[in-house]
């Protein structure tokens, strides 16, 4: 009898500590290791754990991982310091919704747009956490970030390729320096 007791109270301590470490994850958060996952979760869903790195080479449609204007939920990706990289001439991020974007703990790079933000393109509001966006191209603006609505950027680090040359002709290097001192972001060169 002792030993049915000690058995059920480690089943119950396991299953009590399985559902702490799941209740670690926003509540309806979708996990996300694969480029298919990715692109599928951030069309529809609000909050996303990226679990592995991940390379985009799919490059239907474009290539870019993408939220329809239709879409207005806000969206928040968090990437546990994984890295979402481009192989295609395209944005890495599209959101073309109106809802608030967050990205935190991601490191997003290979990105190439034709028009504007090479690693993310948002329509709306963006805020962006912990992240390095590095290594990206436009042929337009923002060759790392390019926005219709205010960037929240918080201990991120722009590097490289960010608002450089030919990416964005606009900007040149003491005014983009001036731009991050005041958003509190950093730009260094690897």
């Amino acid at each position: 009898m002792l030993r049915r007791s000690v058995v059920a109270l480690l089943l119950a301590a396991v299953v009590a500590g399985t559902a702490l470490v799941a209740s670690s994850q926003p509540a309806g958060a979708v996990t996300v290791t694969t480029e298919a996952e990715l692109k599928a979760a951030f069309a529809t869903d609000t909050q996303i754990d990226v679990e592995a790195d991940i390379t985009l080479t799919d490059c239907t449609g474009g290539g870019a991982v993408e939220r329809a204007a239709a879409v207005t939920d806000p969206v928040t990706v968090n990437g546990h310091g994984n890295t979402v990289h481009q192989t295609c001439a395209d944005n890495v991020f599209l959101q073309d919704g109106s809802g608030l974007m967050t990205l935190r703990g991601l490191t997003i790079t290979g990105g190439h747009a034709s028009g504007n933000g090479g690693g993310i393109f948002a329509a709306s509001a963006l805020t962006v956490m912990d992240t390095t966006i590095s290594n990206n191209q436009a042929n337009a603006a923002g060759g790392g970030i390019a926005s219709q609505g205010i960037i929240n950027a918080r201990s991120e680090y722009f590097r490289a390729k960010c608002f450089e040359e030919p990416t964005s002709p606009a900007w040149g290097e003491d005014e983009v320096s001036a731009i991050l001192d005041a958003i509190g972001g950093r730009q260094h060169d690897e």
